[in-house]
Protein backbone atom coordinates (compact mmCIF):
# COMPACT_ATOMS: atom_id res chain seq x y z
CA UNK A 1 0.00 0.00 0.00
CA UNK A 2 2.83 2.39 0.83
CA UNK A 3 4.61 1.65 -2.46
CA UNK A 4 1.44 2.34 -4.44
CA UNK A 5 0.84 5.56 -2.54
CA UNK A 6 4.38 6.81 -3.16
CA UNK A 7 4.18 5.83 -6.84
CA UNK A 8 0.87 7.68 -7.22
CA UNK A 9 2.28 10.79 -5.56
CA UNK A 10 5.36 10.71 -7.81
CA UNK A 11 3.22 10.45 -10.92
CA UNK A 12 1.04 13.35 -9.75
CA UNK A 13 4.12 15.43 -9.04
CA UNK A 14 5.62 14.71 -12.46
CA UNK A 15 2.36 15.67 -14.16
CA UNK A 16 2.12 18.89 -12.17
CA UNK A 17 5.70 19.82 -13.00
CA UNK A 18 5.18 19.05 -16.69
CA UNK A 19 2.08 21.27 -16.81
CA UNK A 20 3.79 24.15 -14.99
CA UNK A 21 6.96 24.06 -17.05
CA UNK A 22 5.23 24.87 -20.35
CA UNK A 23 2.89 27.57 -19.07
CA UNK A 24 5.50 29.81 -17.49
CA UNK A 25 8.53 28.85 -19.53
CA UNK A 26 8.86 32.09 -21.49
CA UNK A 27 8.23 34.28 -18.47
CA UNK A 28 10.63 32.32 -16.28
CA UNK A 29 13.35 32.58 -18.93
CA UNK A 30 13.00 36.37 -19.16
CA UNK A 31 13.02 36.75 -15.40
CA UNK A 32 16.12 34.57 -14.96
CA UNK A 33 18.27 36.47 -17.48
CA UNK A 34 19.39 39.34 -15.21
CA UNK A 35 20.36 36.88 -12.49
CA UNK A 36 22.28 34.73 -14.97
CA UNK A 37 24.07 37.78 -16.38
CA UNK A 38 24.97 39.01 -12.91
CA UNK A 39 26.26 35.54 -12.04
CA UNK A 40 28.43 35.43 -15.17
CA UNK A 41 29.95 38.83 -14.40
CA UNK A 42 30.63 37.64 -10.86
CA UNK A 43 32.46 34.61 -12.21
CA UNK A 44 34.42 36.79 -14.62
CA UNK A 45 35.58 39.16 -11.89
CA UNK A 46 36.43 36.26 -9.61
CA UNK A 47 38.65 34.86 -12.36
CA UNK A 48 40.30 38.26 -13.01
CA UNK A 49 41.05 38.91 -9.33
CA UNK A 50 42.23 35.34 -8.82
CA UNK A 51 44.54 35.60 -11.81
CA UNK A 52 45.92 38.97 -10.65
CA UNK A 53 46.40 37.70 -7.11
CA UNK A 54 48.17 34.58 -8.32
CA UNK A 55 50.48 36.60 -10.58
CA UNK A 56 51.28 39.01 -7.73
CA UNK A 57 51.96 36.10 -5.39
CA UNK A 58 54.34 34.49 -7.89
CA UNK A 59 56.12 37.82 -8.38
CA UNK A 60 56.59 38.25 -4.62
CA UNK A 61 57.76 34.64 -4.30
CA UNK A 62 60.29 35.18 -7.10
CA UNK A 63 61.62 38.33 -5.38
CA UNK A 64 61.93 36.59 -2.02
CA UNK A 65 63.61 33.48 -3.41
CA UNK A 66 66.51 35.33 -5.04
CA UNK A 67 69.83 34.96 -3.28
CA UNK A 68 70.99 38.06 -1.41
CA UNK A 69 74.44 39.48 -2.36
Amino acid sequence: AVTRYVARRLVERERALADDSWSGHAVAGKMARPERTRHRWGLFWTFVFGFAGGAAGLFVLALLSQPHP
